[in-house]
């Protein structure tokens, strides 16, 4: 709760400037909104445009192919991320051994273009308490104050990561399947405004409850030739009219107890008669399909299939679709 007090600490003191000179007696701000009272767009304020120049994507966010476990597999990219999470806060009900999370939109304490901002986002737990009725909790100095109103009780830590990057109001997300692209739709509470993310779920934190681990993602390049990859490239290799597909591979799929969304790209190099999504015209077949084809133990390259392994300093936020069309 340091940071939350700190936050509170800060705005008390800078209350004390304003108001009437007339009188030392500020009243301070409403923090806690009753149930159903109006909360402002973020996008109205001046973290809108800050959000919309950070976020890291723009317009539609494509969806790309690529491989995993010797399978085709979707995905998206939302940009260059760091290695921490950033914590935040969710109201649940807790009766006996169980825990229910309210409708009540999560606390965010950063967004884009803040320093310290991260999509991966670590869960504090706010239990609430029975005189709770439904009252918004709009910011962090807010949930100061609900908790000495005793609303609520201490937030309690979950050691997971919750991938949910911020964006601007416009963005769109690219589904496949000829649906249309999705908007984002969850809702998030910050500094007493509501903005939108897309939620990609929970996956593991590593062993300090801190820093996110991280899944390496293979690009393929030919020796003496080409990066196998269309939007590297922006070049139509396979001839199907787009500019989307890869024949990077996952280390990891989605659901695998070694998947992080925080992803590292790995260069590879690959004898220059390897078949790939540009000779075979079909992005669900290549020579190589699976990690283990090109990566032995150690993360040492195998005689014959990869020439040689180098890994970047480029890590991004890459979420693999779930099943086709859907998130």
């Amino acid at each position: 709760m340091r940071s939350l007090a700190c936050r509170l600490v800060v705005l008390l003191a800078l209350s004390g400037c304003l108001g009437p000179q007339v009188s030392d007696v500020v009243s301070q701000p409403q923090l806690v909104l009753p149930a159903g009272a109006d909360v402002p767009l973020i996008d109205n304020s001046d973290d809108g445009p800050k959000i919309a120049a950070n976020d890291g994507v723009d317009g539609t966010i494509p969806l790309l192919s690529g491989f995993v476990n010797g399978k085709p597999v979707h995905f998206w990219s939302f940009g260059p991320v760091p290695t921490h999470s950033s914590p935040l806060f969710r109201l649940v009900r807790v009766s006996g051994s169980t825990t229910t999370r309210l409708p009540h939109p999560q606390i965010f304490t950063s967004v884009p273009g803040d320093i310290g901002y991260s999509p991966y986002w670590f869960v504090f737990e706010v239990p609430v308490t029975d005189a709770y009725q439904g009252q918004l909790i709009t910011s962090a100095a807010a949930l100061n104050e609900a908790q000495t109103l005793g609303l609520v009780g201490a937030p309690k830590p979950r050691a997971l990561n919750n991938d949910c990057p911020v964006v601007a109001r416009d963005i769109r997300l690219e589904v496949g399947n000829g649906q249309p692209p999705l908007a984002a739709q969850s809702i998030f509470y910050y500094e007493g405004f509501q903005g939108v993310y897309y939620d990609f779920g929970e996956t593991a934190l590593a062993s300090d409850n801190v820093t996110v681990p991280t899944t390496d993602l293979y690009e393929l390049k030919r020796q003496g030739g080409q990066i196998l990859s269309e939007p590297v490239l922006g070049v139509d290799l396979d001839g199907d009219g787009d500019t989307k597909d890869t024949n990077d591979i996952f280390a990891a799929a989605l659901g695998d107890a070694g998947w992080s969304p925080r992803c590292r790209i790995v260069e590879v190099t690959v004898p220059a008669g390897t078949s790939s999504i540009d000779t075979t015209r079909d992005e669900t077949m290549a020579d190589f399909e699976a990690a283990s084809q090109l990566i032995g133990p150690g993360g040492t390259p195998i005689a014959g299939k990869a020439l040689s392994v180098d890994p970047t300093d480029t890590v991004f936020n890459c979420l693999q679709q779930s099943a086709p069309g859907g998130m």
